[in-house]
């Protein structure tokens, strides 16, 4: 825990016991947890540009939203379950490297420059809102906000999404049709 301080680079890179980490709320221009066996990683509210926690196979929570990240590299992470990346500026995130049969607790995604979201492993949460998204292509989901955004269709047939329990879709969206033929268990629509 070095979180709620002025801490302006950390490098814990040869640390290959440490499991947890808490680093928000400080000024963290620079943060490398490289060769860590890190399984939750709070680094939110920092000023990061990059975050490479690629290679973190234990790492199962990840919170690094509020930062100025442009590339977050989640290549050879295995089993992360929860994933906070919103309020960044994001121009792509490819959530298929996660290899877990269970796919993903929680995706919270908004408020970045994603045009292109695809995933085909489960989510249970996406909140993918307030992006330019003009395509989305989301498989086994229960939850989907999908608000402000440029897409005008949103097909949710062929994905496998039967326990998709609701749908927020509200507010400045382009949509013009919304296909949802498998949506047998929605109990919320708006």
């Amino acid at each position: 825990e070095c979180n709620n301080n002025q801490i302006v680079s950390l490098d814990l890179g040869n640390n290959n016991l440490l499991s947890y980490l808490n680093c928000s709320y400080n000024s963290l221009i620079s943060l490398n947890v490289s060769n860590t066996k890190l399984e939750t990683l709070y680094c939110n509210n920092n000023s990061l540009i990059s975050l490479d926690v690629s290679n973190i196979q234990e790492l199962i929570y990840l919170s690094c939203h509020d930062n100025l990240l442009s590339v977050l590299n989640l290549t050879g992470i295995t089993g992360l379950d929860f994933l906070f990346c919103s309020n960044n500026q994001l121009t792509s995130l490819n959530l298929n490297e996660n290899t877990a049969s269970f796919g993903y607790s929680i995706v919270d995604c908004q408020n970045n420059l994603l045009t292109n979201l695809i995933c085909t492993i489960p989510i249970n949460q996406l909140s993918c809102g307030n992006n330019p998204l003009t395509n989305l292509e989301v498989s086994y989901l229960s939850f989907l906000s999908v608000s402000n955004t440029l897409l005008t269709s949103l097909n949710l047939n062929n994905t496998g999404i039967n326990g998709l329990i609701s749908l927020y879709c509200q507010d400045n969206n382009q949509l013009t049709s919304v296909f949802l033929k498998n949506g047998r268990k929605l109990l919320i629509l708006i």
